[in-house]
C-alpha cells in the first residue's frame, strides 16, 4: 500500500458515518513543546470531535486514534528493536486495528532523535516530529505548498480503512543534511517576518509613512511562520537557512534590541519544533543588503575582530550553524590570499567559540580566478569559487548550481556557462578528497528549485515541476556516485535547497526537491519512475480519498512527466519536431533553447550581455537584433530558419500542456481546489506567456509585412490581456497576502517590490510588447523610439544597491535619474533610466 495515498474505490457518501467522527490522540513525552498544540489544532480543524488521552494509552472506543511519539499505546505495537532499524532521525508507523473497538483505527508514530540545537532549546525527537506528519499525511492531510496546507473537511474516510493486519512502515533519511535555504535577499513571502520587520508599504522605515495603506505587523504574521514550519516537517527537512539583511539608512532599526528580540524568537520557535537554525552572513559579500560582517578592506587582525563579533551576535541570537558567502559579490573578490585567511577565521571561531558549524557556497558564476593557487586536479590557477577547497577542514562546502539545470543539461550561457557538470565533478572530487584525508569536512550540495530574477516564478511560469524533476536528478546522480565509491565519499552529506517562494507552482518543486534528500528513490528505477514516485505527496494532497482509487494520481503523475520531458527537450535542449537541431558541441543549443524566450529580460540581463557578452540567463536574441536568416557558425539564428520553428513549438506544447493539466479538475477533492487551481493557473500564464513572445518576435522580424506585424502585436496584447485576468484570479491563493508578496513596496532587500510584483504588473510581457512597437515603428516609418530601444527602458531596480550594496551610489544614482528625466533629451532620460527604479510604481501599458 502506499502510505500517502491510502485510497480506495470507496465514496464517503457510502460510508454511513452520519455522526462525527471521534479521534483519540495520545501525545508523547517526545515531541516537544511545539508539535503538541500544532497537531491537535490540524486536526480539530478537520470537525473531529478529538480528545486528548492524558493516560497515554487509546480510549477504546474512538473511531481513530493517533499516538504520536514515544507513549504506552505506541510503546504497545513499536518496539526497540523496530526504532533501532530506523536509524537516526528516523520513524516506525504502526497501522491496524484498535483493541476492544471492533472496527476502529489506531496509527502509531514514533522516532528517533537526530542532531539537537547548539543553545539546549527544548526540542523534540526529530523521527517523531517528521513521523507526525507522515501520520497526518497518512489520514488525508496534505503539505505541500508552504502556505497553503490541505486540510481534509472530514476523517471519516482516514477512520474507515483500518488493515485488517498491523502493517509497519520504517523510514530513515538517506543523508543528515536536509537544509532549507529561503532566500531572503530576495522579497519573498517570508522575508520581512525573518528578517524581524513588520510588512509595510513603506519597508523598514514605517514610521516615516504614518500613513502607508498596507501594514502587517511582525505579530501577525506569525502563523504564516508556523505553516512554513509545518511544511519544513513534513518534508523531512531539518535545517532552516536565510540570511539577515542590513542597510544603514534603516538607522537604530537595523541593529535594534527588538530585532535581535526577534531573532532569538525565530530560532527558538525551530527549536521547539526540532529544527536547526542556519544563518548565512557574508564574509565580505556587499550585494543586495547583505549583512557582511567585514569590508575586507583593513588589516586582517581588524578583519578577524568585526568577524568575531558577528559570529558572537548570530551565536547569542540561538542560530546553531553558520554560512557565509566568499567574494564581495558573485563577480567580483578581494585578494584571494585574504578571502582565504578570513573564510578559515570565520570556520576556525565559530567551531571554537560555539562549536557551530560553517558552511561556503560555491558558485558557479564564471571569469574569476587566483593566479597564486593551483587547482590540485588541474595544476592551473583555481577557480576563485573553488579556493574554499584549499582552506580549513572546518570550512565545509557547498557547490552552488542555478536556475534548472542539472549535470546532463546544457546551461545556454547563463552565467557564461556552456553547462553545469564542472561543478558536480568538483563536488565529488572534494568529498572523495575530503573522505580519503578524514578531514571531517563535510559536501553539501546546493541546488535550487527557484530562481526568481527574471527566469520563472516572477514570470508566473510552470517550472515547478522541472524544477523538481532535475533536483532529484541531481541527488540521484549524486547518490549514484556515493554508492559506486564504496564509502569513498561518505563526506558528501546531503543537500540545501536555494529557495525563492511557492506560488505559481513552485510548490510541486519544493515538495520533490526537498523530500529527495530524504529518499531519492531507488537506484533500480528510471529517473521517470523515480519522479513519478516522488509525486506520491503531491498526488495524495490532490486525490486522497478518491472513489476513483488510485487513476487520478496515475493521470498526474502521467501528465506531469509529460510536463518535465517536453519542457526539458524544448526549453533545455531546444528539441521539437520541426525545430533545427542545435549545432553539437557544448555551446550549441546557445540562442537555441526555449528558455532563452519563455524568461523575462530586462535592464541587468540586457546590459549585461551587452558589456560581458553573457548575463545570468541564457542567451537570447534580442527582439531588436532578429534577422531573418542565420549568418555563419556560432552566429545568432536567424527568424526564418531558426525562431519561429522553435517559437511556434513553445506555444504549441505549452497550450497542450494547458489543456492536459485542467483535465485533471474534476478528480481533485473539494478541500484541494484553490491548490490544483494554482497549478493550472501556471499553465495558464505558460501558455500565455508562449503565445505573446511568438507574437513579439513574429512583430519584429524583417521579413514581416506591415500587416502581418500589426496583426502579431494585436495576439501579443490579447495575451497580456488574457494574463491580467489569470494573475488577478490566483493572487488569493498565494497563501499570504498579495500585497505583501505583489505589492510596489519598500521592503528590507534591495528591491522596492514584492518578488511577484512583476507578475502582477506583467512587466516582463510588457516590456517584451513595448520594444516590438519600437521594432516595428522603426521598421514601418524609420522612427526611432529611443526610450524603448535603450537597454534601460523600463527599468525597476536599483543597480548600485544591489549590485554593490552602497546607498552613497544609490542616493547619487536617484539623483542623476531624476536630473535627466528633466532634460527632456530623450537619450539623456534613456540613460538615466539605468541608474535607479522610478520614485512611483509604474502603470502599464500607461508607462511604456
Amino acid at each position: 500500500m502506499n502510505p500517502f495515498c491510502c485510497v480506495m474505490p470507496l465514496s464517503l457518501a457510502g460510508l454511513g458515518v452520519a455522526h462525527a467522527v471521534s479521534v483519540d490522540v495520545v501525545l508523547g513525552d517526545n515531541l516537544g513543546p511545539l508539535l503538541p498544540a500544532r497537531l491537535v489544532t490540524h486536526l480539530e480543524a478537520t470537525g473531529a470531535a478529538v480528545s486528548v488521552q492524558a493516560t497515554g494509552k487509546c480510549g477504546g472506543s474512538s473511531d481513530l486514534c493517533l499516538a504520536f511519539g514515544s507513549s504506552p499505546a505506541s510503546r504497545a505495537v513499536i518496539g526497540p528493536e523496530l526504532l533501532a532499524q530506523a536509524g537516526a532521525e528516523g520513524f516506525v508507523v504502526s497501522d491496524g486495528r484498535l483493541a476492544g473497538s471492533g472496527s476502529g483505527r489506531l496509527i502509531a508514530v514514533d522516532g528517533n532523535p537526530g542532531q539537537l540545537p547548539r543553545v539546549g532549546d527544548p526540542s523534540p525527537s526529530a523521527g517523531a516530529a517528521y513521523g507526525a506528519y507522515a501520520v497526518l499525511e497518512r489520514v488525508g492531510f496534505g503539505f505541500v505548498h508552504a502556505f497553503q496546507p490541505v486540510i481534509p473537511s472530514s476523517l471519516a474516510f482516514a477512520a474507515s480503512f483500518a488493515p485488517p493486519t498491523p502493517q509497519v512502515t520504517v523510514e530513515s533519511p538517506k543523508w543528515p543534511v536536509r537544509s532549507w535555504h529561503y532566500h531572503t535577499e530576495h522579497p519573498l513571502e517570508l522575508t520581512d517576518f525573518l528578517q524581524g520587520f513588520d510588512a509595510s508599504c513603506a519597508g523598514v522605515n514605517a514610521s516615516a509613512a504614518p500613513h502607508c495603506a498596507f501594514n502587517e505587523s511582525w505579530e501577525s504574521m506569525f502563523p504564516d511562520m508556523l505553516r512554513f514550519v509545518d511544511w519544513l516537517l513534513a518534508a523531512r527537512q531539518n535545517r532552516l537557512e536565510w540570511i539577515p539583511l542590513l542597510n544603514w539608512q534603516w538607522g537604530d532599526q537595523g541593529t535594534s534590541p527588538q530585532r535581535l528580540a526577534r531573532f532569538r524568537n525565530i530560532t527558538a520557535t525551530l527549536h521547539a519544533a526540532g529544527l536547526l537554525a542556519v544563518v548565512d552572513v557574508p564574509v565580505a559579500e556587499r550585494q543586495q543588503n547583505a549583512w557582511y560582517m567585514t569590508n575586507a578592506t583593513g588589516s586582517i587582525a581588524e578583519c578577524e575582530a568585526d568577524i568575531a563579533s558577528h559570529i558572537d551576535q548570530w551565536a547569542a541570537a540561538g542560530f546553531d550553524v553558520l554560512a557565509t558567502e566568499s567574494g564581495f559579490s558573485e563577480f567580483t573578490h578581494p585578494a584571494c590570499d585574504v578571502m582565504l585567511a578570513l573564510l578559515n577565521f570565520t570556520a576556525d571561531y565559530a567551531s571554537d567559540a560555539y562549536g557551530m558549524p560553517a558552511y561556503v557556497k560555491a558558485h558557479c558564476s564564471t571569469g574569476q580566478s587566483c593566479p597564486n593557487f593551483t587547482d590540485p586536479r588541474t595544476g592551473q590557477p583555481i577557480d576563485f569559487n573553488f579556493l574554499p577547497a584549499l582552506g580549513s577542514p572546518r570550512l565545509n562546502v557547498m557547490p552552488h548550481t542555478v536556475q534548472v539545470y542539472s549535470r546532463d543539461d546544457p546551461a545556454g550561457d547563463s552565467y557564461g556557462n556552456a553547462n553545469l557538470t564542472y561543478m558536480f565533478d568538483f563536488a565529488t572530487w572534494l568529498a572523495e578528497r575530503s573522505t580519503a584525508r578524514g578531514d571531517g569536512r563535510e559536501v553539501v550540495w546546493h541546488g535550487e528549485s527557484a530562481y526568481w530574477v527574471n527566469y520563472d516564478i516572477d514570470v508566473g511560469l510552470a517550472l515547478g515541476p522541472l524544477y523538481g524533476e532535475r533536483r532529484l536528478n541531481d541527488l540521484r546522480w549524486l547518490a549514484a556516485q556515493q554508492a559506486a565509491s564504496g564509502g569513498g565519499m561518505a563526506a558528501l552529506r546531503g543537500q540545501n535547497v536555494f529557495a525563492s517562494g511557492s506560488p505559481w507552482s513552485y510548490w510541486v518543486g519544493n515538495t520533490v526537491a526537498a523530500r529527495a534528500a530524504w529518499d531519492p528513490q531507488a537506484a533500480g528505477l528510471t529517473q521517470e519512475q523515480a519522479f513519478a514516485a516522488a509525486l506520491d505527496p503531491v498526488a495524495a494532497a490532490l486525490f486522497f480519498g478518491s472513489d476513483q482509487g488510485e487513476m487520478p494520481a496515475q493521470r498526474l503523475k502521467a501528465v506531469l512527466g509529460k510536463v518535465v520531458t517536453d519542457h526539458r527537450q524544448l526549453l533545455v535542449l531546444g528539441n521539437a519536431t520541426g525545430v533545427p537541431a542545435p549545432p553539437p558541441g557544448p555551446q550549441g543549443t546557445t540562442y537555441r533553447n526555449g528558455m532563452a524566450y519563455l524568461g523575462g529580460a530586462d535592464t541587468w540581463s540586457t546590459v549585461e550581455t551587452l558589456v560581458q557578452g553573457h548575463s545570468t540567463q541564457p542567451k537570447r536574441v534580442f527582439l531588436a537584433a532578429v534577422t531573418n536568416w542565420t549568418k555563419g557558425q556560432g552566429a545568432p539564428p536567424g527568424y526564418l530558419d531558426v525562431l519561429a520553428p522553435l517559437l511556434r513549438a513553445l506555444r504549441s506544447m505549452t497550450a497542450a500542456h494547458l489543456v492536459e493539466v485542467a483535465s485533471l479538475a474534476p478528480m481533485v477533492r473539494p478541500e484541494a481546489a484553490e491548490l490544483f487551481a494554482d497549478l493550472v493557473a501556471a499553465f495558464n500564464m505558460t501558455a500565455l506567456r508562449a503565445a505573446q513572445v511568438e507574437a513579439v518576435y513574429e512583430a519584429a522580424s524583417p521579413s514581416s509585412s506591415n500587416t502581418t506585424r500589426h496583426a502579431a502585436l494585436g495576439r501579443a496584447l490579447l495575451a497580456i490581456r488574457a494574463a491580467g485576468a489569470v494573475v488577478a484570479a490566483n493572487e488569493p491563493r498565494y497563501g499570504v497576502s498579495s500585497e505583501r508578496v505583489a505589492g510596489w513596496r519598500g521592503t528590507p532587500t534591495s528591491y522596492g517590490y514584492g518578488f511577484l510584483w512583476t507578475v502582477r504588473s506583467l512587466m516582463y510581457m510588457w516590456r517584451d510588447y513595448g520594444l516590438a512597437t519600437a521594432v516595428t515603428a522603426l521598421a514601418e516609418q524609420g522612427e526611432v523610439q529611443i526610450e524603448r530601444l535603450s537597454p534601460c527602458y523600463m527599468n525597476i531596480n536599483d543597480p548600485l544597491l544591489i549590485g554593490l550594496g552602497s546607498n552613497e551610489l544609490q542616493e547619487l544614482g536617484d539623483w542623476a535619474r531624476r536630473e535627466a528625466e528633466k532634460t527632456g533629451i530623450d537619450w539623456v532620460k534613456a540613460l538615466g533610466n539605468c541608474l535607479a527604479q522610478p520614485d512611483a510604481e509604474p502603470q502599464y501599458p500607461r508607462d511604456l
